[in-house]
């Protein structure tokens, strides 16, 4: 795989989060562009998509030595092989989560960014432990996952405490 890939992965989520947010601002012009909104959303959505992969070209081609050799393992490596595709699969479950968290926390009208944060730090801190950590086979993962929780929970506790009792949306 070229040097690199993997942060422009990184890149092409965050131009389909700008994409979307520049997509916004043409809701207004919905109702005038298509007179039956039925398709509007798919529209949009698939125009923000190819937005983002525009965007993401136009930085791959700046900065990389090889640009279509990344392009290549960007868009066709993940599914030359099954085991490449489930490396994908397994990359993702992980932000998956966590995005089906934030709609939970926006489906109650709560604004609050420390769900990210809470799934990198226990990560880390979770993976530190498990490396000085020596317990048998069968009660080690139990403890890593219970302590991953724990440590996730600690670190969204503080956010969600200042966001009821100040009404901060942190």
């Amino acid at each position: 795989m070229a040097v690199g890939a993997n942060v422009f992965q990184h890149l092409l989520v965050f131009a389909v989060f700008v994409a979307g947010v520049v997509e916004e601002g043409l809701d207004g012009l919905a109702g005038l562009v298509f007179p039956a909104l039925k398709y509007f959303e798919a529209i949009r959505v698939t125009y923000a998509v190819f937005l983002a992969i525009a965007i993401i070209m136009v930085v791959i081609f700046f900065v990389s030595d090889q640009p279509l050799d990344v392009l290549y393992w960007l868009v066709i490596g993940p599914v030359t092989s099954l085991r490449r595709f489930g490396t994908v699969i397994e990359l993702l479950m992980p932000l998956g989560f966590c995005g089906l968290g934030m709609c939970m926390m926006f489906q109650v009208n709560r604004f609050n960014m420390s769900c990210e944060g809470a799934f990198f730090i226990a990560g880390s801190s979770t993976a530190i432990l498990a490396l000085y950590l020596n317990l048998p086979p069968i009660i080690f993962p139990l403890v890593i996952i219970a302590v991953s929780a724990l440590v996730g929970g600690c670190v969204t506790i503080i956010p969600a405490y200042i966001n009821e009792k100040y009404k901060a949306h942190i």
